[in-house]
């Protein structure tokens, strides 16, 4: 964690924005990094841990739900520093483990990265839909949320654009892999990295220059809090952008090729889909007006190729498909590109 960014960070449990930094270990390339610390609220007192350069601001509520994914954390790492624990977490009990898939996914990482991040079909759609609007719309030197970063899809080329991130995800797995690939290619002092909950980001209001749910909304149950909780943390003028499942007529299609040839398996909400009129009323509720398109009109299985050939096939197929009156509304994923008014 970078030393300055608890200057974007608030308290999840008071929401309160002054935090102060304790150190335990700093990163021996970079002493601006801290490897291990905590964050104090100077409000409620209560305190996150910092470990392995990521922050933990998960609120108590959600850390209660699992004892062993959350709260034993803490717990060792209070005995690791001789810290006495929070009251927030002193009190979190062993709820059983089986309630925490409402709050987002939390996949097997190894099989993520081959399935999902390494599949051809996504690797065509990040740089047709993410990477493209990266480039239209940010410059170096911007300030982005990555919310429900995962293992870093998004926050790696942001940083490699020079372009400030705050990364989070409530898999602290997926993120720990995030930051692996960022120390990897000496991207960490671009990207902070948190544990945190996706419908109620633990970051200052109106701090950024946009905000992306790249591939999130569909695992949360709340998706109209996560939006306009979103919306509040981007500055007048600022950027918001969505990529989802989309409620398509055809979806029984690719529900059909996935049962036949498997992809990938991935955690989502008994509410996956998503509508336009849905994403465009969640928008405006934070005052954020845009557009939606649509992508993906054919099955994700047919992207064989390579990456530039994959990246000419779904351009092609978009381009075409999305022009044909009734097969035009049959696009597999939603995109929405919008600004908050000013």
């Amino acid at each position: 964690m970078n030393r300055s960014a608890v200057l974007l960070f608030i308290c999840p449990e008071c929401q309160w924005e002054i935090l102060h930094v304790e150190e335990f270990l700093l990163s021996d390339k970079d002493t601006n990094q801290i490897v291990d610390g905590r964050l104090i609220c100077g409000q409620c007192k209560n305190w996150y841990r910092i470990e392995n350069g990521v922050v933990d601001l998960l609120p108590a509520r959600i850390k209660r739900l699992n004892y062993e994914r959350f709260v034993l954390k803490d717990i060792r790492f209070a005995e690791k520093y001789g810290l006495t624990l929070s009251p927030v977490t002193e009190s979190g009990g062993s709820t059983p483990l089986n309630k925490t898939k409402p709050l987002g996914a939390f996949e097997d990482v190894v099989n993520y990265e081959k399935d999902v991040v390494n599949n051809r079909f996504y690797k065509a759609l990040d740089e047709t839909a993410f990477v493209d609007w990266m480039k239209r719309n940010l410059e170096a030197g911007n300030l982005v949320l990555d919310v429900g970063c995962g293992s870093g899809r998004q926050c790696v080329p942001l940083a490699k654009a020079g372009i400030r991130t705050v990364a989070m995800d409530i898999d602290e797995d997926m993120v720990l892999l995030a930051a692996k690939k960022l120390d990897k290619n000496s991207l960490s002092s671009m990207v902070d990295l948190i544990v945190g909950d996706g419908e109620n980001p633990p970051v200052r209001n109106e701090s950024f220059n946009a905000s992306v749910h790249y591939g999130v909304l569909h695992h949360l149950t709340e998706k109209d809090t996560a939006v306009f909780n979103a919306s509040c943390k981007v500055i007048p003028g600022g950027l918001m952008y969505t990529l989802d499942p989309h409620k398509s007529f055809v979806r029984f299609i690719f529900d059909f090729f996935m049962k036949v040839w498997q992809l990938w398996v991935e955690e989502a909400s008994d509410d996956p889909l998503i509508t336009e009129g849905q994403i465009n009323s969640w928008m405006a509720k934070g005052g954020v007006y845009g557009k939606t398109r649509l992508s993906t009109y054919v099955p994700p299985h047919i992207f064989l190729g390579s990456l530039r050939a994959n990246v000419w096939l779904l351009k092609l197929t978009d381009g075409v498909f999305s022009r044909i009156p009734g097969i035009r509304n049959a696009g597999g994923v939603i995109i929405f590109e919008g600004t908050k008014a000013v």
